[in-house]
């Protein structure tokens, strides 16, 4: 048996978690089906709700996304990578 080295959390992890924030933000989207290559654009969130999961990610795990320039992502599978890279940076800080 392998004991993980990370106390990081998977990309499945993170997706619930990111999916939870925008059911928080845009209840209307709470019964609607996005995958993972499901292009935000095509969800009618408005930038402000937008942009307001991403606050609620980075208050979640406490990493920086706006102010790092990473706030420009089309799916939620690119989201993931992105807190995902924050995480590996924040651990081996």
């Amino acid at each position: 048996m392998t004991t993980p080295t990370s106390s990081q959390p998977d990309a499945t992890a993170v997706w619930g978690d990111i999916r939870g924030c925008i059911n928080t933000v845009v209840p209307a989207l709470a019964n609607v089906t996005i995958e993972l290559d499901t292009d935000f654009s095509t969800l009618s969130v408005t930038s402000i709700e937008m942009i307001t999961v991403i606050f609620e990610v980075e208050e979640l795990y406490d990493i920086i996304i706006v102010d790092a320039g990473l706030d420009v992502f089309d799916t939620p599978a690119e989201f993931v990578d992105i807190v995902l890279m924050l995480l590996k940076r924040k651990e081996a800080a």
